[in-house]
Order: C-alpha cells, then structure tokens, then sequence
C-alpha cells in the first residue's frame, strides 16, 4: 500500500509541474494562466494529503484493504500519461 502512495504521490506532482509549465506559457490569456496555477496548486495539495496518509502507521489503514489497484495498473496509467 506504501507503494502504491508513493507513486499516487509522485504523479500529483508531476501533473501539478504540467500544470505550472502551461500556467509560465507566453501567449495564454491571464484567465487560463491563473486556471493552470490554481489546478497546479490543487495537485500540490493533494500530493500533500498522500503524504500525510504516508504518516499514518500501515496497521491502521483499514479503509485501503479493498483497493485493488496493483502496480501494474499505476504503471500502465503513467505509461499513458507520458503518451499525451
């Protein structure tokens, strides 16, 4: 399962630095740099809230005994992201 936030973590970071990348392009408009930004701060926020999950000691995790998200799937999913 630590795994598995881990990698939930490094992806919300990675897409919040998309986010921030499209927010420092020239030519947007000042609406869509702001949108970008905020969308940036959101997946920083919630890259954060995996980390704070990260904190909670595994014996007390309950509630992710059903996810059924294996690695694989993550890697697939992330394997996609760098398609687009």
């Amino acid at each position: 399962m630590r795994e598995l936030l881990e990698q939930c973590c490094h992806v919300e970071r990675t897409i919040a630095e998309i986010y921030r990348q499209l927010a420092a392009t020239d030519n947007l408009s000042m609406k869509l740099k702001k949108l970008f930004s905020e969308l940036a701060h959101d997946e920083e926020d919630h890259a954060i809230q995996l980390e704070c999950a990260l904190e909670v000691p595994l014996d007390r995790i309950t509630i992710l005994d059903d996810v059924e998200l294996s690695r694989v799937k993550v890697q697939d999913l992330q394997d996609k992201s760098r398609i687009v």
